[in-house]
């Protein structure tokens, strides 16, 4: 999707001879026009579409852009695309006779198991931000709101409270809702592509921020599901989800799931990282205009913090 230039860019610089050669025989080329509809993977997924897929060229548009659009809006988009891949924010389109084989869903990865202690919360009813940008600790949070020190929550840490409260218990019921979701979509095949995942060590950076190996894997499914063939084995593209904040794998979570693990914290924007006891002090810092009557959380965060707080009582 071509999107308006900032005006305040510097413009751009002409292009050298073979890249315009380059860039004519892209416009003559005759290539499927698709289009990915969905959440923070939508980039991921175009990018290695572009890269694997024969004569395809792919764009992207998330799902916050497109809430809320009219038929209209989606008759035009079906005007200039072969087809729109989409999750299931978007089901009355998808369901729609009139776009009948021209828009099929996607699968979207959600998979808490490596990262059990990562929750969302709002505050007022707005996502409470966090210096991970919108990403928690419940153990930090459910501290803070009981009121302890920044030394003591560090000491909750540990494989004691792990246990207690679940956190090495959750590969069967990630992978089912998982296999569940790619089965209910028509993509059965991710499954053995999961267990591919798995091989090569921890393939979330987050709980729904997969690596560009698992976007590869979507996005070739994607492909073959409308009859393209897949022309490259291994997506050679940047992994986009590593510019954001990455939360690390608690070690006695990595060493229960086989994978290694760390405290250390990935700030979003940049290489930088913080330390478990940074990582909490600024959160707690981030924390303190909170009114704690008017921080909610969703299921199954809000079970979590519960725990967290009954182990503290």
């Amino acid at each position: 999707m071509t999107l308006a230039a900032d005006p305040a860019a510097a413009p751009p610089r002409p292009l050298t001879p073979g890249a315009t050669l380059v860039a004519a025989f892209l416009a003559r080329r005759s290539r499927r026009k698709l289009l990915v509809v969905s959440n923070c993977q939508t980039f991921g997924i175009v990018n290695c579409m572009q890269h694997i897929g024969a004569g395809v060229e792919a764009d992207g548009l998330t799902v916050h852009e497109a809430a809320g659009k009219s038929d209209a809006f989606y008759a035009d988009l079906l005007g200039r695309y072969d087809h729109v891949f989409t999750v299931g924010h978007l089901r009355a389109q998808v369901e729609n006779p009139a776009y009948a084989g021209r828009m099929s869903y996607l699968p979207t990865i959600y998979f808490p198991c490596y990262h059990p202690d990562l929750i969302y919360a709002s505050h007022r009813g707005i996502g409470l931000d966090s210096p991970l940008g919108g990403y928690h600790s419940a153990i930090a949070l459910a501290c803070f709101l009981r009121g302890l020190s920044v030394a003591d929550t560090v000491r909750m840490f540990n494989a004691k409270t792990y246990a207690a409260i679940g956190y090495f218990d959750g590969w069967d019921q990630s992978r089912d809702r998982l296999f569940a979701g790619f089965r209910s979509l028509g993509y059965p095949r991710l499954e053995d592509a999961f267990y591919r995942w798995c091989a090569e060590g921890c393939f979330m950076v987050s709980i729904n921020h997969p690596r560009i190996r698992v976007l590869h894997s979507i996005a070739a499914e994607a492909l073959r599901y409308i009859g393209i063939p897949v022309e490259r084995r291994y997506a050679e593209v940047a992994d986009n989800m590593l510019n954001g904040p990455i939360y690390p794998v608690y070690p006695e979570v990595g060493e229960c799931y086989g994978v290694q693990g760390d405290y250390r914290f990935k700030l979003p924007g940049t290489n930088y990282t913080l330390g478990l006891e940074e990582f909490v002090a600024l959160n707690f810092e981030s924390y303190r205009e909170l009114t704690p009557e008017a921080v909610t959380l969703d299921s199954p965060y809000r079970e979590k913090v519960a725990a967290i707080t009954r182990l503290l009582a």
